[in-house]
């Protein structure tokens, strides 16, 4: 199943993340809206966008975790683990979050009111053209992130 995920600055500048079934044609459901859990490993107190910064990172891992379907319990052990660490982990959402920052999450700043959107296939594609290798500052050495 597609699925879309929804990035908003509410009007006082509050970012939310929320996922959903992407509709197709053929079939309509009825819109069920989630809201995206966070993953705090930055110590971001919340989700930001159009920069490289901590918010933006967390963004960037939150929706890469729903995607592989990693839970926020499972990264964070994960993280503890890994980050002086010279082994690599195992999580891909944590290997890839801050190629798919600079990729989806620091080219988007978003005015109050605004919203931007992001499909499970767009993910897929990037990773499979392999783009999440080649994009600046990544990294297989999660030490460094």
């Amino acid at each position: 199943m597609s699925i879309t995920y929804r990035v908003e600055r509410h009007n006082d500048g509050e970012i939310f993340a929320w996922y959903y079934p992407s509709v197709t044609q053929s079939c309509i459901p009825p819109k069920i809206v989630m809201r995206l859990p966070h993953v705090i490993i930055h110590n971001a107190p919340g989700f930001e966008t159009g920069y490289a910064g901590e918010g933006p990172a967390d963004l960037a891992l939150s929706i890469l975790a729903h995607h592989f379907h990693e839970t926020p319990e499972e990264i964070r052990n994960e993280w503890f683990h890994y980050r002086f660490s010279d082994t690599h982990p195992h999580s891909k959402a944590l290997e890839l979050h801050q190629a798919f920052k600079l990729k989806f999450i620091c080219t988007r700043p978003l005015e109050r009111g605004a919203h931007y959107e992001l499909t499970s296939e767009e993910i897929d594609q990037w990773i499979q053209s392999g783009q999440e290798k080649t994009a600046p500052g990544s990294s297989n050495n999660i030490a460094q992130l």
